[in-house]
């Protein structure tokens, strides 16, 4: 295992609260995003409670969310 790229703040694990304030809306509608698919890789951190991770996760999410501007 290559532990080259490893970086430890990447590897920490938001709360779906955290991660909400984080990109800048409410749980609930960061419950709805994630529900329908359309959030980033979430994390089991115990029976009752979900995460997900700083690092690639969130960033790659945030990516994909980018566009131009232009109307489609």
């Amino acid at each position: 295992m290559s532990y080259e790229h490893f970086n430890l703040e990447d590897q920490k694990v938001l709360t779906i609260k955290q991660w909400c304030a984080l990109n800048g809306f409410s749980v609930p509608t960061g419950n709805r995003v994630l529900a329908a698919g359309d959030g980033p890789p979430t994390i089991q951190l115990s029976p009752r409670r979900k995460g997900v991770r700083v690092g690639d996760d969130n960033r790659r999410w945030q990516e994909s969310r980018i566009h131009d501007g232009r109307r489609a």
